[in-house]
């Protein structure tokens, strides 16, 4: 049988979750103590400075996807605008995962992607989480489940508009040491106009410190015109069924012209859901067939 770590005790409640104004101030203190101001912070995240402020200021919660941008626009890992937690730790077989004084076995999967959807779904429960509850890992965490999965992939590719993401993968890999993965940053080619609205971004915040982690890991800044973002963006709802917002597909547009290496692992960062631009949908969209309310009508007009 398999030793499992010792469990560390919690100092607080798993369920217990920081109100959106304490979450708001350390937001606002973090940006500070980057020495950004809220403008910078805001266009880089994608949002206005007037929603940006109402979050600082707690008067809504922060959605799970505007705080990871948020993080990233401020450079630093999200685990910092999230309250603390108990680490999680799993046993050297992969087959338990503990936090705090709970621990859970896994019940090992044919696949490798049904192993990490179980550990996730570990993760919420041991938590208590509800659904639709912000993420609850911190890096620590990633990189635990990263060492157990396989460890850092060969490359990564994702959307660089204000730099902020592309930052803190840097600062990552270079805290963890060992070979990082190598990465190749997609930008639109007309910054300024650019229908991928999240990388609509003229001058990126973060363009010394993104542009230096990916020389720093050998990788690659791509350029990428409108209609390969709006290809990619309609090919990855086509063949995978995942309805993300164009600007999340500059880094699945760039695979076409920086080609990953033969054999080699890749992971593609789709950060943003398509509702975050509805408007880009509306426009791109086919024209809405009309159908009766019957599974059987929607069922044939859906082949």
């Amino acid at each position: 049988m398999a030793k499992v770590a010792q469990p560390v005790r919690e100092d607080h409640p798993a369920s217990d979750l920081r109100s959106p104004k304490q979450v708001g101030r350390q937001l606002r203190n973090v940006r500070r103590k980057q020495g950004l101001s809220r403008a910078e912070v805001a266009r880089s995240a994608g949002l206005t400075r007037r929603e940006l402020a109402a979050y600082e200021r707690g008067r809504v919660e922060i959605p799970e996807s505007d705080l990871w941008c948020l993080a990233g626009s401020c450079g630093v890992d999200v685990g910092e605008l999230l309250p603390q937690r108990t680490e999680l730790r799993i046993d050297s077989s992969i087959s338990t995962l503990a936090i705090g004084d709970s621990i859970r076995h896994l019940r090992m999967p044919d696949e490798p992607d049904g192993m990490l959807r179980q550990y996730l779904a570990m993760i919420y429960e041991l938590r208590n989480l509800p659904p639709g509850a912000t993420v609850p890992l911190r890096e620590a965490d990633l990189s635990t489940l990263a060492d157990a999965l396989g460890g850092t992939p060969d490359a990564i590719y994702l959307p660089y508009g204000g730099g902020g993401n592309t930052t803190s993968y840097g600062q990552a890999f270079a805290e963890l040491g060992g070979v990082p993965a190598r990465l190749i940053a997609a930008e639109a080619r007309d910054r300024a106009n650019t229908v991928a609205s999240a990388i609509r971004i003229a001058e990126p915040a973060h363009r010394e410190t993104a542009e230096r982690a990916i020389r720093t890991t050998e990788g690659a800044l791509v350029t990428l015109d409108d209609d390969a973002i709006l290809a990619a963006w309609a090919d990855l709802a086509r063949s995978e069924g995942l309805f993300c917002e164009p600007s999340s597909a500059a880094g699945i547009a760039a695979l076409a012209v920086e080609r990953p290496r033969p054999g080699s692992t890749v992971v593609c960062i789709v950060t943003g859901h398509g509702l975050k631009d509805p408007a880009a949908a509306e426009a791109h969209a086919p024209t809405p067939i009309s159908v009766e309310a019957d599974p059987d009508a929607i069922a044939e007009a859906a082949r």
